[in-house]
């Protein structure tokens, strides 16, 4: 077989090794989202989520223990606390929505970033958007009204809205991420969204109520593990395969949810939520493939 013909072989292993590390990742993401879930039965959502950081911190600390104090310098500290400060209050958020809405509505909600980033990262960076983009924003809104089914007398359920405000926030996070890769490594990125995370939330702990119990504080170090494992998996993902060919399987976690949600809960969608989901999905899916061109 001559080097032309390996190549493409070659490339679709990579691709392959990508496809797989990527849905481990949001299959972790889909665990972090029941852990929570179950974990806030026994404590506050201030604690939970605290506590899940605070985890995420020690693992990466752990995991970049080698490294040379030069490793951590950077010039680039505004943008590592705005995707901190916004993706810490994307993920106190979707927990908030866990109160009032099925796991599968308030994860679906919490993935809707691909609608929201197009319109952010027109007021950071000088990029065009395709016509296909706007489209597909206005399809993936639909698909958002669907979901929701508001009613005359209030725009949905409470839930609903808090998990759509967690998908902004988590949109304006990536955009701030988009910002920083070309700056800095993946795992530094990780290291600081962790760490200034973790201090951001310092301040408002003594608002939620007094400490677990250690018992209780197992669920949430659990979900933190998680929210670290699916960090680690994006990153080796990454390295193997093309963000614009594997971002989609981003909402394998609604996959994953679905499953977990009618098992664990018994909890299955309406027909009009279906096929909001559905619209949601195939709307980020071309705007995901429009951004390759």
């Amino acid at each position: 077989m001559d080097a032309n013909a390996e190549e493409p072989l070659a490339l679709n292993k990579t691709l392959r090794k990508g496809i797989f590390f990527i849905t481990i990742a949001f299959l972790f993401m889909a665990m972090f989202g029941v852990l929570l879930k179950t974990a806030l039965h026994a404590t506050s959502a201030l604690w939970v989520n605290f506590i899940a950081y605070a985890t995420g911190l020690t693992l990466i600390t752990t995991t970049l223990s080698r490294k040379q104090l030069s490793y951590f310098k950077t010039p680039y500290l505004s943008y590592h606390f705005g995707r901190a400060f916004f993706g810490v209050l994307a993920s106190f958020l979707y927990i908030s929505s866990l109160h009032y809405i099925p796991l599968l509505n308030a994860t679906l909600l919490f993935n809707t970033t691909p609608l929201f980033i197009p319109l952010f990262i027109r007021f950071f960076l000088p990029e065009k958007t395709h016509l296909t983009t706007w489209l597909s924003i206005v399809l993936g809104f639909l698909g958002i009204i669907l979901m929701l089914q508001p009613k005359e007398e209030s725009f949905g359920r409470l839930g609903d809205i808090i998990g759509l405000c967690a998908g902004m926030s988590l949109a304006l996070a990536y955009t701030y991420i988009k910002l920083l890769a070309t700056h800095e490594p993946n795992f530094k990125i990780i290291f600081y969204f962790f760490l200034l995370a973790t201090f951001l939330q310092l301040p408002f702990l003594p608002l939620a109520g007094p400490p677990p119990l250690f018992q209780e504080t197992l669920l949430p170090m659990l979900a933190g593990s998680c929210l670290f494992l699916a960090q680690w998996f994006i990153v080796k993902a990454y390295r193997n395969a093309e963000a614009s060919k594997i971002g989609v399987f981003q909402y394998t976690t609604i996959i994953w949810v679905g499953v977990i949600d009618w098992i664990v809960w018994e909890v299955r969608p309406n027909q009009l939520e279906f096929i909001g989901a559905l619209v949601v999905i195939i709307a980020a899916m071309m705007i995901l493939k429009s951004s390759k061109t």
